[in-house]
């Protein structure tokens, strides 16, 4: 039966659409500087802020000057070295997408230098401008941060999207069909395929496994998880990630995340007999020192034949004294939630501010007080203001031991303006004053 009252149906076919980043960095460099051969399975940008670039692509030499910007195709080797007098500054993007028009077109554009006052440069420089302040703030945790970035991801596929259908647009429907029978490259599935692969893992750090199908992860008799606190940079936490997997390839599947400042490897064992674990730590740990400052220590959170326990083996990993992050009750459904950590990781930088409230955090992370609130009880048992006073007198039990400050600057410094008030919470939660603690301690 015809409806009288419709003029016309309109619709836009399905489709889904995954865009990857991968290692976005600012760099600067002197003018020896170089960048050996090779190649990888990602889409590149490269936009030189100051001075001047040399590539050879493919046989092919691109001078790149300031404000230019490069573009390379996955799989395509390449090599790079300052061509300026002077230190050059550079913006390098890598990422990959999982749609197949859009990674076609994208593929047809390699490789492409775009000068900085052609249209393609000036509507690809805000978004990468954008991008970059984002880079500076690396080690940021919050919620908005988060957002923030994966806002200025979808301006610059929109940005790349809105010229590849230009570019569409002006070629032929024979060009186009001339392509018909392309593949994209074995190497960008085999990284989705770990991409995914690494989702699954890190859901499972939080999330029950009793709802996970095995047949998501790789064949294992054994598993176990190592974490490790470090990386200053995408390029650190990338080589971290290197010596995890070529150090336990052999003996498996290693599978490697990123979370927050922890690296933590999953590592799926294929061999009945399990290998020695704490040797592989050692191994480990004595080459991520030869490219870390500072100690670095490798935390083993256990083995297990199960998946179920992944979780349970993650937060085991995480347990470190010096960290009261990770000292705070786990709630019975899992590790702590990632908004509760990230609340934390503030408290522990803000804890001096005598200002710091419940309604000033929930508004850096961009929830409503009342769920911040009820999160913080359900996930760890303690109120906001349990968590704070903790914080406060563990950095105050320091400053006691360890200088001689008087009472009343450690209490200012400690984000207690009233001294006395200080005093109170103090024996409230430690059990005697702040001087018979001093006193102690010196005994």
């Amino acid at each position: 039966m015809k409806d009288e009252s419709s003029y016309g149906a309109f619709s836009i076919p399905d489709f889904q659409f995954s865009f990857q980043l991968y290692a976005a960095h600012a760099n600067r460099v002197s003018s020896r500087w170089s960048y050996p051969m090779h190649d990888h399975p990602f889409f590149e940008i490269n936009l030189v802020i100051e001075g001047s670039q040399t590539f050879q692509v493919d046989g092919r030499e691109f001078a790149v000057h300031e404000g230019d910007v490069l573009f390379l195709s996955p799989g395509i080797p390449h090599c790079s070295r300052v061509s300026s007098s002077s230190s050059m500054t550079y913006f390098c993007v890598h990422f990959d997408v999982n749609q197949r028009y859009f990674f076609h077109e994208l593929n047809l554009v390699h490789p492409t230098k775009w000068e900085a006052n052609s249209e393609v440069a000036m509507q690809l420089r805000p978004v990468l401008d954008e991008m970059m302040d984002h880079a500076r703030n690396d080690g940021e945790s919050s919620a908005g941060y988060h957002l923030r970035v994966q806002a200025s991801v979808f301006r610059l596929a929109v940005v790349l999207a809105t010229i590849l259908a230009q570019r569409a647009d002006e070629r032929s429907h024979e060009e186009y069909e001339d392509h018909g029978g392309w593949t994209e490259p074995k190497d960008v599935i085999q990284m989705r395929k770990m991409g995914y692969l690494e989702k699954h893992v890190q859901d499972l750090f939080y999330e029950p496994a009793d709802f996970y199908d095995e047949t998501l992860f790789p064949n294992f008799h054994w598993i176990f998880v190592l974490s490790v606190y470090g990386g200053d940079s995408h390029a650190q936490r990338y080589a971290i990630k290197r010596i995890f997997t070529e150090i336990l390839i052999e003996y498996g599947t290693p599978v490697v995340v990123f979370d927050e400042r922890v690296i933590t490897c999953v590592a799926f064992i294929r061999h009945f007999t399990l290998p020695d674990v704490d040797a592989l730590r050692g191994r480990i740990q004595e080459q991520i020192l030869s490219i870390t400052p500072g100690d670095v220590e490798i935390k083993l959170g256990g083995v297990s034949p199960y998946l179920a326990d992944v979780g349970h083996l993650f937060r085991q990993s995480l347990q470190d004294e010096n960290s009261f992050v990770l000292d705070i009750p786990m709630s019975h459904t899992g590790a702590v939630h990632p908004l509760v950590r990230s609340a934390v990781q503030y408290l522990r930088s803000d804890y001096w501010n005598p200002d710091l409230s419940l309604g000033l955090l929930a508004e850096r992370l961009y929830v409503h007080p009342n769920y911040l609130s009820n999160l913080f009880k359900v996930e760890t048992g303690l109120t906001f203001s349990q968590t704070l006073t903790n914080v406060r007198i563990e950095r105050a039990q320091s400053l006691l031991k360890e200088s001689s400050l008087k009472i009343y600057q450690i209490s200012e410094k400690v984000g207690y303006s009233d001294a006395s008030y200080f005093a109170r919470i103090f024996k409230n939660v430690v059990g005697v004053t702040p001087v018979e603690f001093r006193d102690g301690f010196l005994k």
